[in-house]
């Protein structure tokens, strides 16, 4: 069974309540405080594939309904094709290693639009959350980079290839999107990001589904997943994602019969939580990638050392962002003018991992969170067709150069008034680095 064992620096929430603290003034009282050095300790965390996991999450015939999808399929190859997807996505190293060739392939598109990353580009530290953990803040000189959306090209490609995506974009869900309606959608050819700027998404991640659908697709490419069912067909991924939105598993046989409360496969293999512990300070932790938090905590805090050092840089670079857009929403309300933005930083995330609701949950509203009404003003969001959902938009692409900004007060200024924003030549900041 593989292993990695790892030593961090982690940070545990001297206030493990701060996040049930709704109102702006207790976070404020809290950020009044300095970052205690004693909160700091090392830990070594081991990274292993699962034991017992799988005996949990087995899919039978007996309990699956897989009569919605709009091709013939038979449930002893539904639940070979379902059973084989859950064995990869709870197994952290099989994730990875079906990450790699992406990473390399984002490793030379960067590199070719002269957007680079350093070892000093890492956080100091890791904070402890609900059964996972979440980077500290950038260092003190990290200077935040303007990628063109690099990855998301990438993953667009690959998704075009395969019926998904056809519109040459992703759209992005805001905020709650009706069950019903997002079942039609996606399962019509639609893989989704998510808007981080919402609850507790920024944890969630807002490639996490199209990432791990990702995997599943270069499993199939490796013969790692096998799409091939008993008559001889082959399943194409855009069956694949429809299976997983309209296959339902039933907890129990009463359920079942009565077609009560079922469990979608795309739920179960890439958005559940239940492998995860509940806990700050857990024994022993779960790295089991269908919780979409766990998996987006992967790559964020570990990439490096599991081979995946440029997916770590591009998504690291990217959370900092959205979370430092949460930092300046405070400061705008000039009660945290003279707070220093990594402090700030620290204990809003500390806030969105100890709001006492599931691990899961991205329902709370946080005083630096936006309400999804809000966040769909956005003026770069338009509605992503006609007959897409509420609340699904498509993002208005700014043309700007590669590179990277020069502080994060320029970064913002970019964002929120394009016009008079400039983006800093990576070849300048080396010259500058140089001396």
């Amino acid at each position: 069974m593989p292993i990695i064992q790892i030593t961090k620096k982690i940070r545990y929430p001297e206030d493990p309540n701060l996040g049930t603290r709704i109102p702006t003034e207790d976070i404020l009282t809290a950020c009044q405080k300095k970052l205690q050095p004693k909160s700091l300790k090392h830990k070594h965390i081991t990274i292993k594939s699962p034991d017992n996991l799988t005996r949990l999450i087995t899919i039978d015939e007996t309990r699956l309904n897989c009569e919605n999808v709009s091709f013939a399929i038979s449930k002893q190859d539904a639940v070979n094709i379902l059973n084989q997807c859950i064995k990869i996505v709870i197994d952290p190293f099989q994730v990875v290693a079906l990450l790699k060739e992406l990473d390399a392939d984002l490793g030379a598109i960067m590199l070719k639009n002269n957007i680079q990353f350093t070892e000093n580009d890492y956080p100091q530290f890791l904070i402890a959350g609900q059964g996972n953990y979440v980077p500290g803040p950038p260092p003190y000189d990290y200077r935040p980079r303007h990628k063109q959306r690099l990855l998301n090209i990438l993953l667009i490609a690959n998704e075009k290839k395969g019926g998904i995506n056809q519109e040459g974009m992703a759209p992005k869900f805001v905020g709650y999107v009706d069950g019903n309606d997002a079942d039609i959608f996606i399962a019509s050819g639609h893989l989704f990001t998510e808007e981080k700027q919402v609850s507790r998404l920024l944890l969630h991640g807002s490639l996490s589904h199209r990432l791990m659908f990702n995997a599943l697709l270069n499993a199939v490419k490796n013969r790692k997943l096998s799409l091939k069912c008993a008559d001889g067909k082959m399943l194409t991924p855009d069956q694949l994602l429809e299976l997983l939105v309209y296959s339902r598993f039933y907890p129990n046989y009463f359920s079942y019969f009565c077609r009560g409360e079922g469990y979608s496969l795309f739920s179960i293999i890439m958005d559940l939580t239940v492998d995860v512990k509940d806990s700050l300070k857990p024994d022993d932790d779960n790295f089991s990638c269908r919780s979409p938090m766990v998996f987006n905590s992967l790559l964020l805090c570990f990439g490096k050392e599991l081979g995946l050092p440029n997916l770590q840089h591009y998504l690291l670079d990217s959370h900092w962002k959205a979370a430092y857009e949460m930092v300046y929403r405070m400061k705008s309300s000039g009660a945290f003018a003279k707070t220093p933005d990594s402090r700030l930083y620290t204990y809003c995330m500390e806030a969105l991992s100890t709001t006492g609701t599931a691990p899961g949950d991205i329902g709370t509203k946080l005083p630096f969170t936006l309400e999804a009404s809000a966040a769909r003003l956005n003026s770069k969001y338009q509605r992503f067709s006609l007959e897409s959902p509420a609340g699904v938009v498509k993002k208005i692409n700014l043309s700007a150069p590669a590179g990277e900004y020069r502080s994060w007060n320029q970064f913002f200024k970019r964002k929120h008034a394009p016009k008079t924003g400039e983006v800093v030549n990576m070849k300048a900041k080396r010259r500058r680095v140089s001396r």
